[in-house]
Formats: C-alpha cells, structure tokens, sequence
C-alpha cells in the first residue's frame, strides 16, 4: 500500500458487508433531516481549489485496478467486471479505505486518461450506489476522508466539458457535506472527529460561496485542536502515529486559508507548531518513530514529508510533562520511556497495556523496541501486541498492567480500562 512500507497483498475470505458496522438506516434518514435545517451552507456550483495532497501516491495502482486488483490495508479483493462497491470486502480496514477514497490519489498520479477514465467511473458507482452501501460507509470520520479525497483530486474526475456530469458531483458531495454537520459529534473521540470537522472547514474553503461554511466549523475544529494537541505537542490519544496524520491533513487546510486570502487560525498555526518538534521528539536514532499506544511500523515517506515543512528544526524537549514521555540522550544513546497512564476510555481505543515501557537505539541501529501495532495484513496480532508481555518493560506472570474493556466508543476495538499499574500506584 503507497503511502506506508510496502506490505504484501493477501487473498482471504469475504466480510459480509450487512455487517460492517455504522448508523443505522434510520439513524442516517435522521440526520440527513436534521442537516437539512442546520448546515448553513448553499449547495455546491463550482469548485475554487483543490487541496495540496501531501500522502505518497502509487502509480502502480491504476494498471493493478486495470488487472481487475484492488489491492487496500493490505488486503486483495478480485473485480474484474465487478464494482468494488458491489462486493463483499475482504476486511474492515480494506471497506474503510475503499469508502475513503485515498486511493484516488494513486489514479491521479498515474497521469494516465485510462486512470483517469477509472476514477470518473468508481466515483459514479459511489453514487449510484450509495443508498445501498452499508452503514460503515456512513461514519462520519470515512464520509470526512471522503470528502477530503474528492476535494484533492477534483482535478482528476471532474470535467468542465461535461456539464452534467459536473453537476451530479457537486450535488454528490453537498448531500455528504450536509450529512457530516450534521454527523459529526458522533465521531469517535479523538483523530476521527478532527478529520470530519477538517472536512467541512476545507470544503467551506474551496467551494465557492461558502464562507458560512467557513465560519461555523472552524471555531470547533480550532477548540477540538487545543483540546486534542497537548502544550508539549503531543496528541491527546498518546499515540505517536497520530501525530504524523494529522500533519498531512493540517499543513493542506493551512494553505487553504491562505490561498482564500484568508488568516489561517491561530489555533490551527499553534498546533502544527507544537506538533514538528514533538514528531522529533518521537524520533528514534535510525529516523522511526516509537512504538507506543497504537504506533506501528512507521510510514516513513509520510514522516519525511511532514517533517519537510518543520522551519524551526528545534531540539526536542527531554520531558513531554503533558504526555508523559521521556527522552534521554547520551552521545549515540537514544532512550525513550512511556511513563503515562493510559487514555480516557473515549481515546484508548488503540492505547497499550505498555506502563514504564521504553525504546532504546545506539547510533543508527535500534536496539530494545516494544512490539507495537502489527501492519494491516496482520490484524489478528493486534490485542496480543496491545498487551504488556508486548512491551519492554516489567511483566509478571504475562498479566496487563490494564485491564481491556469495551467501554470505548467503537465496542468493535477494547478499551484499556482500570489501568492496574500506572503512574498513581505503581
């Protein structure tokens, strides 16, 4: 998959798509009335910008789908003449990334007019078939991605030559924006309701006559940033990763504003500047990231990219007090320590048993590293590498120092609830 360490392809049964969990069809009717009276957006007539899309792009992509491959979260799914929106999905994370439309930017970078043929005719299926897609679909953090796919690679799908067809997108994505307003509060704590909030405040920005849009999401989105973007920089989840995406999002939204001639807010700016010299911070000495609370194999192209945009290029502080990491240097000797307890329940829905766990490297080589989260071909392992016998530090008899509940938003991923060690008792 572009954008991460390659991962291979694997081929494995269908999930029934009736299950892929999300708002019921009653829920959704309910919220489309309810954005009827409340998004205080017109609907969509011309598009003024694209934003920058800053995720790596796979070129190879296109003469996959071509194959009749559609290759997503490390899983294959065969369509040949199929739409992939008519299949069963081979996984949860393969039907995310479908409905989120990352991987238009593959299409895009494929230059090609047969890719670009592709995509036109899949954003068609979408919504020609979206009445009967299933409520995973219809999260809002995956309606968010959506949009903010469609919005950077407008380009790519739409045609000023085609009238109708011009038309039929824009009506599309106003019926999307208008549910996400009214959607968005359901949005798991944490990264995905940034992402459904910076989805309207960049469709408010590039469509033009929208500066209502504007007005009424950007004052959440930049309460939703102090609240979620610690002092230190850190992301309020306590996952490293987390930081890294939402860079690729934020730094985008930034040049929007300026491109509209319009101040970015200061809570916006304040947060990208707080984030660079945590990702630093996070940085181990062969250039990964820790592996703590949800961190795994580190997307290196993206880690390079949004470190490409750090002016300041500061050292990073030896002790995040708000995150409650440490970072310990000595010549070559890099030594980084969680000693945190874990998340609200709310954001713990991939934080780690991992209490006084530490990562060290020697020059460019690690040398004691936590397991972290398994790659998306292997998401079987993921309880087993959020428990503490996953993590270098004490562990007896292999019990958790917390206890994996499902209290969490999202019952489908346990929760670290009760933590039985933490920084209070231990």
């Amino acid at each position: 998959m572009a954008g991460t360490d390659p991962q291979p392809y694997e081929r494995g049964p269908r999930v029934d798509a009736g299950r892929l969990s999300g708002p019921s069809p009653l829920r959704r009717i309910m919220l489309a009335g309810m954005a009827s009276l409340s998004y205080p957006g017109t609907r969509a007539e011309q598009l003024l910008l694209a934003p920058q899309e800053l995720r790596t792009a796979d070129p190879s992509f296109a003469t996959e789908l071509y194959n009749g491959h559609f290759g997503l979260a490390g899983k294959l799914a065969e369509v040949d003449t199929e739409s992939p929106f008519e299949i069963d999905p081979p996984s949860e994370g393969w039907a995310r990334e479908l409905y989120g439309f990352g991987w238009l930017r593959h299409l895009r970078a494929a230059g090609s007019e047969l890719s670009r043929e592709q995509a036109k005719v899949l954003v068609n299926d979408f919504i020609a078939l979206k009445r009967s897609l299933p409520g995973l679909a219809w999260q809002p953090e995956i309606v968010g991605r959506r949009v903010i796919s469609w919005l950077s690679n407008s380009v790519l799908v739409l045609d000023t030559g085609e009238p109708q067809a011009y038309e039929t997108f824009l009506r599309a994505l106003s019926s999307q924006l208008r549910y996400l307003s009214a959607s968005y509060r359901d949005a798991p704590d944490g990264v995905p309701r940034l992402v459904s909030l910076m989805a309207l405040v960049y469709a408010g920005l590039c469509i033009a006559e929208q500066q209502a849009v504007v007005e009424r999401y950007t004052r959440p989105l930049c309460k939703e940033l102090e609240r979620q973007i610690l002092p230190d920089g850190g992301h309020i989840s306590r996952n490293p990763e987390a930081l890294v995406e939402l860079l690729l999002d934020l730094l985008p939204l930034k040049q929007c504003f300026v491109a509209r001639d319009r101040p970015p807010p200061k809570e916006l700016t304040d947060s990208i500047e707080r984030i660079m010299p945590m990702l630093r911070f996070f940085r181990t000495c062969d250039g990964t990231l820790t592996r703590f609370n949800g961190a795994g194999p580190t997307p290196t192209d993206a880690l390079a990219t949004a470190l490409a945009y750090d002016d300041v290029k500061g050292a990073p502080v030896r002790y995040a007090a708000n995150s409650a990491y440490a970072r310990l240097e000595c010549g070559s000797t890099l030594f980084i320590c969680d000693i945190g307890p874990t998340p609200a329940a709310s954001l713990s829905i991939t934080a780690h048993a991992g209490f006084l766990s530490f990562e060290m490297s020697s020059g460019n080589a690690p040398m004691i590293v936590n397991c972290g989260t398994p790659s998306v071909d292997h998401d079987e392992w993921r309880p087993f590498s959020r428990s503490t016998p996953a993590h270098s530090t004490l562990t007896f008899e292999d019990v958790s120092s917390g206890e994996f509940g499902t209290s969490g938003t999202n019952g489908a991923l346990p929760t670290v609830d009760a933590p039985l060690l933490g920084p209070a008792n231990a």
